[in-house]
This record gives C-alpha cells, sequence and structure tokens, in this order.
C-alpha cells in the first residue's frame, strides 16, 4: 500500500510530496467538492459508510448540470494485513464500468478535511485510445446551519442513466459495404447511411464538433439520438446544416394516442416516442445538456438525427 500511495502522490499530484493521514471511514464519510470550482473533471464525490460496508457517489463537471456518474461499492485499504481498515483507512478505492471504458478511483485521505482522488481510466471498446490519469484534491464540503424557520427547498438529484459509445473523431473513415456506407472507428461501425454524400456530412459534423460520444435513448431501435463532445453539447453552427430550433424551457412531453407520446414545444411537435418513458428520458437528456437545436443529416428519413446549442 505504501507502494501505491508513493506513486499515486508523488508521481500523478503534480510530482508535488503529500502528507498522507490515515483516519476512520466514519471520520472520513461525507461529502467532497473539488477545490479547483472550474474543474472539467471530478466535480464532488460523497463517500458513503453504514458500519459495514463503504460507497462512493462521482459527480462530473457536465452543462447545464453536473454528471451523476452513480454510487458503486467500494474497497477500503488499512495500514496493514492484521489491521481493521475501516478504523485506520490508507486509501479507498471504486471503480465505474461503462460499455467502452473502465475508470478507477483511488481516494486517499490527506489533513485538513481533504482527499486526493486519482482517476485512472483504460478504453475496453478496442479504439486504440491510450490509458490516463488525472489526481484531483477534493475538501469536505462545510454544512452551514439555517436559522429557525428558514424554508428549505430540496434539490432533486439527478438520477439519469444515460446510454452512450465512446468512438474518436479523428479515426473516423467511410467503408461500403452492399448498399450501405458505414463510418468505422477501427473495426468499430459507429454511423451508417444509405449513400456516399449523408456519410461524408456525417463525418464533418463530427469533426466539427469534436465529437467524442453517441448517446441514444431507447435501443436497439432508439427513439431519439444525440452527439456529444465530452461530457458537452456541440456549440456553433456549420455550412449545410439542416437543423430546427427550440426552446428547452418550454418542451412538455404529451401523449398522442396509440400508447405514443411527443416532446413538444407549444403547438410545435418535435419528437415522438413509442412510450412514455422513452419520452421523459428524452426530455430529461435535453434539458441536462441544454440543447436548443435538433439536427438532420439526411431527410425526410435522416441517416443521422443530433442536438446541439
Amino acid at each position: 500500500m505504501n507502494n501505491l500511495k508513493t506513486i499515486l502522490l508523488a508521481c500523478l499530484a503534480f510530482f508535488c510530496v503529500e502528507t498522507v493521514m490515515a483516519a476512520s471511514m466514519a471520520q472520513l464519510k461525507g461529502s467532497y467538492v473539488n477545490v479547483d470550482a472550474n474543474t472539467k473533471g471530478i466535480t464532488k464525490i460523497q463517500l458513503g459508510f453504514n458500519g459495514t460496508l463503504a460507497s462512493v457517489r462521482t459527480f462530473g463537471s457536465c452543462s447545464p448540470n453536473d454528471c451523476d456518474w452513480g454510487t458503486v461499492k467500494a474497497m477500503v485499504y488499512g495500514t496493514s494485513v492484521s489491521s481493521n481498515p475501516f478504523s485506520n483507512v490508507e486509501a479507498v478505492k471504486a471503480e465505474y464500468k461503462k460499455s467502452f471504458k473502465v475508470t478507477t478511483l483511488v481516494l486517499v485521505p490527506l489533513p485538513n478535511k481533504q482527499l486526493m482522488v486519482t482517476s485512472m481510466t483504460t478504453f475496453t471498446d478496442g479504439s486504440g485510445r491510450k490509458p490516463y490519469a488525472k489526481t484531483f484534491r477534493m475538501k469536505r464540503q462545510t454544512i452551514v446551519a439555517r436559522p429557525v424557520g428558514t424554508v428549505v427547498r430540496p434539490t432533486v438529484p439527478n438520477f439519469l442513466k444515460e446510454d452512450i459509445i465512446g468512438f474518436n473523431y479523428n479515426n473516423l473513415r467511410i467503408v461500403r459495404r452492399g448498399s450501405i456506407y458505414q463510418i468505422v472507428d477501427g473495426n468499430h461501425a459507429v454511423f451508417s447511411a444509405p449513400n456516399y454524400a449523408e456519410a461524408k456530412q456525417i463525418v464533418a459534423v463530427c469533426r466539427r464538433y469534436g465529437i467524442t460520444n453517441q448517446g441514444f435513448v431507447g435501443r436497439p431501435n432508439p427513439s431519439l439520438t444525440y452527439l456529444l463532445r465530452g461530457s458537452n453539447a456541440p456549440q456553433g453552427s456549420m455550412s449545410g446544416e439542416d437543423c430546427l430550433s427550440f426552446n428547452p424551457n418550454n418542451l412538455k412531453v404529451k401523449a398522442a394516442g396509440g400508447g405514443k407520446y411527443r416532446i413538444v414545444d407549444g403547438n410545435h411537435y418535435l419528437f415522438i416516442f413509442p412510450n412514455k418513458s422513452e419520452a421523459t428520458t428524452a426530455l430529461q437528456v435535453i434539458k441536462k445538456y441544454g440543447f436548443t437545436r435538433t439536427c438532420f443529416v439526411g431527410r425526410p428519413n435522416p441517416s443521422l438525427q443530433y442536438l446541439r446549442k
């Protein structure tokens, strides 16, 4: 464990040697926020402990609201093979698995109610992207006592679960397979189009906005697809783009008959879904990223639908 701490604290933390402070899980549990308010990485961590089990809930930088990675069980490491790890914690490890990557977090307690958090990511989708690590300093969140009688409006946590696949837009190329043109990243097919012109336009869209992720609502036949640059919505515009604008603050889910539901902006119908669940999820996605336009490559049967600001 000492070797692990030496690597994490000396090699990853900007070559700055830190003083490690062992503490009990009862002392460490709570909410921690990144000391860098403008971080593009991990913004908040909630360290939980119920006496026998430890957990970690992580939030990452997103717009307009932070992304909730979810809560996972954590492994607690003590000071020796014979010690109670919960009484003298030297490190806590948590692992987040997605369809295209695995991110391991190692939390090390520091003085002054702080944590050193190292995030190590390995890609599992065969894209060829290299593993990388980032280190963040987190501080214990201070709870401010409110005067008696103060009305507190509860914050509703974002439990939105997204279906997202990552790719490298720099590696995209067009491959013809029969009558279909596929856009591939290595051996992984990301998009398909009925003709070369639409396939070329899809590649141009991804490169123009620096797209790294594609999201889906409902699969294998998604009712909504969207593109992301990292964890943010694409912004700007490009020549020849086919887009419709809407006000995300006006959007509502309405029944469309036959068990189907629509997302509407006033009297304007934007999207249709096979059920209320997918419509509600799509609305959450739109509001989470602050999308204001829906765009198409090829109509009336688009080979790609995406959203942007």
